[in-house]
């Protein structure tokens, strides 16, 4: 169980003197590819987000994570127990549901990803900020759950 991490509160916490972009990979880093980029302010036609649409396309959506992983990869993995024992399909209904316990929209979600990926017209340290305060309380809710930084940051 090598792999475990429990949550420290020290890993979200917020050093914004070398702006929000870098506050915020210091943090979640990947964490937002999990999720759609949507189509506003830019038209990107994602509707589910890069990770979840990599594991349906290679065959991850319905396999648990281990059996997804030959013996010797295995040893460069370093994903906690509770997502290799996994199917994404699994992964991705705890996260959707803990997206919708926090009561915190998907579209809301995915206009501050796209916002801070593909719009040209916002401050980008104001869209990072943003987009940091809206996922940094699923993360944490999902780090406590037993998930370690690797399941989640990618």
């Amino acid at each position: 169980m090598q792999n475990e991490q429990p949550y420290d509160e020290s890993e979200s916490k917020i050093d914004a003197s070398e702006g929000w972009s870098i506050a915020r990979n210091n943090i979640i880093n990947n964490f937002h590819q999990h999720f759609p980029l949507g189509d506003v302010p830019v038209p990107t036609g994602n509707s589910e987000g890069t990770y979840r649409t990599l594991m349906r396309e290679n065959g991850g959506w319905d396999k648990v994570f281990r059996d997804t992983i030959s013996e010797e990869d295995r040893k460069h993995y370093f994903n906690s127990e509770l997502r290799l024992g996994q199917t994404g399909a699994e992964f991705y209904q705890i996260l959707d549901g803990t997206i919708e316990r926090l009561g915190i929209p998907m579209p809301t979600i995915s206009e501050a990803i796209n916002t801070v990926y593909l719009d040209t017209t916002e401050s980008k340290d104001e869209a990072n900020h943003r987009l940091l305060m809206l996922l940094l309380p699923i993360y944490v809710e999902m780090r406590k759950k037993g998930y370690n930084q690797i399941d989640l940051r990618g």
